[in-house]
């Protein structure tokens, strides 16, 4: 989710705007882009994994930074709906655009999957230039108990089995 946001939000916006020579030719479906690249980073700590998704898509204002973490909330109408004269997407392309947009449930259940496994997820926006999504997760270290099983199917059966042998009169 978070790497499709990063990616929606550097080509929209170097599109919608033109820059660095980017255009999109509706007649032959030819895109003529030079967009920026969506860099993910990968950090392994004592404790955690750190995935770091860095994107020049435009950031979001403060006030909004706290809104994107809300259930239903989605730039997705507001991009659609916008009639600004630089935008190189016309009605036709709309389609496309929608496909990418979602309902406004990625990143507050992105957030929600992190916590549940012990991690989380935090937005540092720039406004005007991009954002920076990190992902921490809990990472499992050598000798834990999910690690010691070969085949993680038979996870089930060995406790199945441990438990019937110590309750057996």
């Amino acid at each position: 989710e978070m790497l499709k946001n990063a990616c929606r939000a550097t080509t929209e916006r170097h599109i919608r705007s033109g820059r660095q020579g980017a255009g999109y030719d509706i007649r032959s479906g030819r895109l003529d882009a030079k967009i920026p690249n969506v860099v993910v980073e990968l950090q392994k700590g004592d404790v955690h994994v750190i995935i770091k998704i860095s994107d020049q898509g435009g950031g979001m204002p403060k006030k909004l930074q706290e809104e994107a973490w809300e259930y239903g909330w989605s730039t997705a109408n507001s991009m659609e709906d916008s009639d600004d004269p630089s935008s190189a997407w016309d009605s036709s392309s709309k389609a496309w655009r929608k496909e990418l947009a979602g309902f406004g449930f990625g990143l507050p259940l992105t957030r929600l999957h992190a916590q549940y496994f012990g991690g989380d997820v935090f937005m540092q926006a720039m406004p005007g230039h991009g954002t920076d999504m990190y992902l921490l997760l809990n990472h499992l270290k050598e000798g834990s108990p999910s690690t010691e099983t070969e085949d993680p199917s038979t996870a089930l059966t060995e406790n199945e089995n441990r438990l019937s042998s110590h309750n057996a009169p």
